[in-house]
């Protein structure tokens, strides 16, 4: 898998990030797997509702990052999530590589499959960790120092007498 930079830069206190993406070979055509958009990201929350339970098992499938043949562990747990959740996993690949359902599940490139889940997990977590991460923390700061949000209370009915 290549790594190439996205000419999109988003600013964020002064410092510089650069999305990265990273282009996967699946059915004889390179894909570009970048990060998601707001619409992706919702339309994917969508889709993959019912299997984020199951996501703390795609932890092996990161590694660190580099190009690998997936091992027995990474293939099982790619092949248990497909026939745990096959419809809305492939729905949820096809949304974030911009192409139809049907091209995903009727690919017969399994390699490519493996690669694909593996870059579009790593390329996420590494953007959605830079970006929302660092605002997450702020937020939680915030809602911890009681500068947040905080609940209205009841008003009190002035007593007649």
């Amino acid at each position: 898998m290549d790594k190439k930079n996205n000419n999109d830069a988003a600013q964020e206190d002064g410092a510089e990030f650069i999305p990265q993406t990273r282009t996967v070979r699946f059915s004889g055509e390179d894909i570009a797997v970048a990060p998601l958009n707001v619409l992706q990201v919702i339309q994917v929350s969508r889709a993959l509702k019912a299997v984020l339970p199951a996501l703390d098992r795609v932890q092996p499938l990161l590694g660190d990052g580099a190009a690998a043949q997936p091992g027995v562990e990474e293939v099982g747990i790619v092949v248990e999530l497909l026939a745990d959740y096959g419809e809305p996993l492939t729905e949820g690949i096809a949304l974030c590589i911009g192409k139809p359902v049907d091209y995903v599940r009727g690919a017969n490139d399994f390699a490519g499959l493996f690669a694909l889940i593996a870059a579009i997990i790593r390329v996420n977590v590494d953007f959605f960790g830079q970006q929302a991460g660092p605002h997450l923390a702020g937020l939680r700061a915030a809602v911890g120092n009681g500068d947040g949000l905080m609940p209205s209370t009841p008003c009190a009915v002035p007593a007649t007498t």
